[in-house]
């Protein structure tokens, strides 16, 4: 027997073909949106990107529908990305002689994350931040920080200037993660620039490198450019292109002296005040204020207090609150909260 089910019955499809009804149904669009493709509604656009499981699925979803991605498509693929595996650590052990294929194939993810992420990026310019909230913002920083993808001038005054200014409905989450996100950029921005301006070589064990970044070492393994023709490199960076230096935030130029390199990767991504303003309203939630998060913004202060050699003084107060919270819930602290 045959059975018919509308296609917008997903919940009497699902039953009929016996699978658990907690599954959830996600419609299956066309591979290509051409004149006449379909495109779904937004909602549905939304739950396919939500429920991803790989990088080629969601950059399916983009180029078959990016004529109709809105703003809220645009930031949920952002922070859907770093929730995706792109590394090659679930591939079957390779055979002997295999691995050189297991590391191109990594490669070409890394080019295909890179190349999405871009493409992204420049949508979130053009739409604006005017459709997300405060916690959407924070999201999309922690994201982007998740990705190590360093926020230019234009990305940091959308982003950052724009979080501040909706602070008032900012949850103590929203304001850890932006706090997380702008000091682990600072970081790894700063070892960067630093690894730069040393003779090409191999960077130093456990240096975090952005998206489709590599030292010279194994230049041979790095990600293609985004763009169709090569990129010139930037001062001796090791191959690095202008595109790479803008994913940082670093100034594109050539950058023969050193110091001008050191001092773009010193700018502060949120000013010394604007940190002072996220600690008080964070203070004023810590009734709901979770331990990790308390632990995260702690860092993420004592990062950017040592990174920009800033005098924090008129922060004490705040981070004293902070830590006399946290030290009451010892039973929730986990070991790398401590």
């Amino acid at each position: 027997m045959v059975v018919v089910v509308a296609m917008n019955d997903p919940g009497r499809m699902l039953e009929q073909m016996g699978m658990p009804a907690a599954q959830q149904f996600v419609p299956a669009f066309p591979a290509s949106a051409g004149a006449g493709a379909r495109q779904p509604l937004p909602k549905q656009l939304t739950a396919a990107i939500k429920n991803c499981t790989s990088l080629d699925r969601l950059a399916q979803l983009y180029y078959a529908h990016q004529a109709v991605l809105n703003s809220i498509h645009v930031a949920a693929m952002i922070t859907k990305l770093p929730k995706l595996d792109t590394s090659m650590h679930n591939q079957a052990v390779p055979p002997p002689g295999g691995m050189p294929w297991v590391l191109s194939t990594a490669s070409a993810q890394q080019a295909q994350l890179k190349k999405l992420l871009q493409q992204l990026l420049l949508r979130l310019k053009a739409h604006g931040c005017s459709d997300y909230s405060s916690r959407g913002v924070a999201n999309i920083v922690w994201a982007l920080a998740k990705l190590q993808c360093g926020l230019d001038a234009e990305l940091r005054a959308m982003l950052l200037d724009t979080f501040c200014n909706r602070l008032a409905t900012a949850v103590p989450q929203d304001i850890s993660n932006v706090l997380w996100g702008v000091a682990k950029l600072t970081k790894e921005r700063t070892a960067y620039a630093a690894n730069n301006q040393a003779p090409a070589g191999p960077n130093p064990p456990g240096l975090m490198q952005p998206v489709g970044f590599s030292s010279s070492a194994d230049a041979s393994l790095s990600s293609p450019s985004l763009s169709p023709a090569s990129s010139p490199t930037v001062g001796n960076s090791g191959g690095v292109s202008m595109q790479d230096w803008q994913m940082l935030g670093l100034p594109s130029g050539p950058l023969q002296d050193p110091a001008i390199l050191q001092a773009a990767a010193s700018t502060p991504l949120l000013a010394q005040e604007q940190v002072r303003l996220l600690l008080q309203h964070l203070c004023q939630q810590l009734d709901s204020a979770s331990v990790q998060t308390i632990s995260n913004s702690l860092w993420a202060v004592v990062v950017l207090q040592q990174e920009h050699q800033w005098c924090l003084c008129n922060c004490l107060a705040e981070v004293q609150s902070l830590l006399s919270v946290f030290c009451d819930q010892p039973q929730a602290a986990l070991p790398g909260h401590i």
